[in-house]
């Protein structure tokens, strides 16, 4: 219940749903994710008491590292990014709204949106 919970929160709030996968494929490979991290905490719960340490340091120690590997996992395999083009875009489209206090018109523009160094240059001969 608490991994649904989870991806549901994950695909709304932090992560980009069907960014690489389909919906099953997503499920599927996020319960693979979900199901290493819970046996990677009970491997270093289990080591961390067994090595001396209070059953609290090492319920600890356990949830820091598999946070951080359960983060990493739905990053990069659950939920990869594509390339960053819709973010080459907005700036663009906030270049072009700001392109009056650049005064950079005409085919500067065009040019522009395609090399930043062309735009550069552009801003340079205004």
């Amino acid at each position: 219940m608490a991994a649904a919970a989870n991806y549901l929160l994950s695909i709304v709030f932090v992560f980009r749903h069907k960014a690489k996968w389909s919906t099953i494929w997503e499920i599927g490979i996020y319960c693979i994710v979900v199901l290493i991290g819970a046996a990677l905490d009970l491997i270093v719960t289990k080591l961390s008491v067994n090595l001396g340490s209070s059953p609290a340091i090492a319920k600890i120690i356990a949830t820091a590292l598999v946070f951080a590997v359960n983060f990493i996992g739905r990053r990069y395999i659950v939920f990869p990014l594509a390339g960053r083009g819709e973010w080459q875009e907005r700036k663009q489209r906030e270049w072009i709204r700001n392109r009056k206090d650049n005064d950079v018109t005409g085919p500067d523009v065009a040019a522009a949106l395609t090399d930043p160094r062309r735009a550069r240059q552009a801003k340079e001969r205004s």
